[in-house]
């Protein structure tokens, strides 16, 4: 009987590490995601920019 209580025990105990483990990681990846994704749309958004300006510039000087 203490046995299987233990092992019942020991086996929530590991089960709930196990959950835990996963959610960090699964937060530490969202995390690193919406950062990746941020960067790479301040990116876009910075290259946009400096390709009108760059336009901008080359048709002032065509002009």
């Amino acid at each position: 009987m203490m046995m299987a209580e233990l092992n019942t025990v020991h086996n929530m105990k590991t089960l709930c590490v196990y959950v835990c483990s996963i959610s960090m990681f699964d937060v530490m990846f969202s995390a690193i995601f919406i950062r990746m994704g941020c960067l790479l749309f301040n990116l876009s958004d910075f290259m946009y920019e400096k390709q009108t300006f760059f336009k901008q510039r080359y048709l002032f000087f065509v002009n």
